[in-house]
């Protein structure tokens, strides 16, 4: 439930959704200009959960199984190629949260194809990006992956976060193979016009 979506003040069947707290909350709302949000009420055990209700809503909406992804563009050196196109694609599975070599994405949908399963994993961005060095295990491990920037839908309705997430929110490629094979082109050829004869 959205905080916008509640009256102001103490409900006990609003609770936090850290599976290790679940402690009634106080939907607090206030004068304009104030950010309206959910709060633990006072002498509450500490809860240690850190994600925004949008970044929360994000990994809910990819449970619909699609996802608008960014078109690739190689670049080396001021040339660029285009080796993918933006466009929606439909995905046989989702995992939230789930382990794997070492990184936790936020969400790793899967596809099947020929009967060869292809991972996409999805890093949302709300307060802070994907760091460098998840981005690098995320590189050295090859694996697909996107980010989602939700910064402006932080305090956005579930459905505007979710219409966000699917397909009208900027997002951008971490890792693509299609990308990496691209720029390793455009350096070969770059290299073969220096090495032509004058």
């Amino acid at each position: 439930v959205h905080v916008r979506d509640v009256d102001s003040g103490f409900d006990a069947d609003l609770l936090c959704p850290a599976a290790t707290c679940r402690s009634p909350l106080t939907a607090r709302k206030g004068p304009l200009g104030r950010v309206e949000h959910f709060a633990h009420r006072p002498g509450t055990r500490p809860c240690t959960w850190k994600e925004t209700s949008a970044h929360y809503e994000a990994k809910a909406a990819l449970a619909a199984l699609t996802l608008t992804l960014p078109a690739g563009i190689a670049e080396f050196e001021g040339a660029k190629r285009e080796v993918s196109r933006e466009g929606r694609l439909d995905f046989d599975d989702v995992s939230i949260e789930f382990r794997m070599d070492g990184i936790t994405p936020d969400v790793v949908l899967r596809k099947s194809v020929n009967d060869v399963v292809h991972e996409l994993l999805v890093e949302v961005k709300v307060t802070h990006g994907c760091g460098p060095e998840k981005i690098a295990r995320i590189r050295e491990g090859r694996h697909a992956a996107v980010e989602i920037d939700l910064a402006r839908w932080k305090h956005a309705s579930v459905e505007d976060i979710h219409a966000a997430v699917l397909r009208d929110a900027p997002r951008i490629w971490l890792y693509n193979d299609k990308i990496e094979a691209g720029v390793v082109a455009l350096k070969t050829a770059a290299q073969a016009r220096a090495e032509r004869p004058r």
